[in-house]
Order: structure tokens, then sequence, then C-alpha cells
């Protein structure tokens, strides 16, 4: 039986954490700031053109935040191109089905992938994100809202995550965890399945794994 494969965004399907603070900290350089202060991941969103003033606000830096987001959503699109994510989903669209989305993420950001997937032409079957509903991962609510949108069961799905005790939780709604390592990973010991690289042949062969 294949199954619908569900992905995280950050540090699954792309690098985000260290792609985000180095990219403030070259742009800012370039726009003359001398050693600009770490970008805080946690705290602001890259998508959000309010979000990265608020934080330059607080930081006294003297930039162009809308400019710096729409640079930064280029280079996004880009990373994702060269890491042929858009021809994976295309295929996985083509072979397996619509694949589906769940991340811990801004609705703004959501609007962003939306967007450039729509260009590339891959249709994505149920995209939940933290902000709109109100929980975040380890939350098993953020789960229990895809499988609905979805409309199928939990033992149906395969989630690719990067962050062990936040992602495995959609084991509590009946989904498959498959840790993701390509990038950056969250957590220690895991003992399940796992995958090295995300490309089309090792969705694949989770997604038809008995």
């Amino acid at each position: 039986m294949k199954r619908v494969p569900v992905f995280d965004i950050g540090d699954t399907l792309s690098p985000a954490r260290k792609f985000s603070i180095q990219f403030f900290d070259e742009e800012l350089q370039e726009q003359g700031l001398e050693n600009p202060p770490k970008y805080p991941y946690e705290e602001f969103n890259e998508m959000d053109v309010e979000s990265i003033e608020s934080w330059f606000d607080e930081a006294e830096i003297d930039a162009d935040a809308k400019k710096l987001v729409e640079k930064y959503k280029e280079a996004k699109k880009q990373k994702l191109k060269d890491l042929e994510i858009f021809e994976m989903l295309r295929k996985i669209q083509e072979e397996i089905g619509k694949p589906g989305i769940i991340s811990d993420n801004k609705v703004a950001a959501k609007k962003f992938y939306k967007e450039i997937f729509e260009e590339e032409n891959i249709g994505i079957d149920g995209f939940v994100v933290s902000e709109e509903i109100g929980v975040k991962k380890p939350d098993p609510e953020i789960f229990k809202e895809f499988v609905e949108r979805r409309g199928v069961e939990g033992k149906e799905c395969i989630y690719f995550g990067n962050n062990i005790s936040r992602d495995s939780a959609c084991e509590k709604v009946g989904m498959t965890f498959i840790l993701v390592e390509q990038f950056k990973v969250f957590g220690e010991d895991w003992e399940g399945r796992k995958i090295s690289e995300l490309n089309f042949e090792n969705v694949r062969k989770e997604v038809e794994r008995q």
C-alpha cells in the first residue's frame, strides 16, 4: 500500500536555521554594516517584513527590511531549485500522489511556499502551519488537523522531519515518522526509520515499505 508522503519544511525540505543566519549576515555586511548581530532565528520570521523590522528596531539595525525579505525569498527559491526539491515533489505528485506539509511556521511562510509550488506546477493536498491553528509540534493536534483536512487516517501517512522529539509526535495519530538527516537533526538516538538524503527514490521506498 502506498501511503501519503507528508513533509516538514525547515531543515527537512531545505536548510533553514544555518541558511537564514548566513543570509542575513552576508546581506547586512553588503549593506555596509560591519559585524552585524547574529540573526535570532527562533525569535523572528524571515518571510515577514514586520517581523524583520521588529528585529532591526530591537538590534538598532539601519537597513531596508522589505528589500531583504524579498531577497531572502528569492534566495530560498533558488536553494530549493538547486536541491531539486521542486523536481522531487513533482515526481511524487505524478507517481505517488499529492504530498502534504505540516510545519511549525507562520501563515506568511505558507503563502510564500504555496505560491512558489504553484509556479512550479506542484499540488499540495493538506498544508498545515502552526500559526493558523494555534499549536506547535509535538502537540498532536497539528497532526490531527492535517489528517482531517486530507480526509485520511493517520496510518495512511508517512511524515518526514528532522526534529526527533517534535516530529515523532506524529506517531500519536498513527503516522509513521521518518527522520531526515540531510541538514540539521535535533535530538539524539533515534532507533526508528531514517534516511540520509531527501530524494524521490528514498521517499518512494519509505512510502511503499510495509
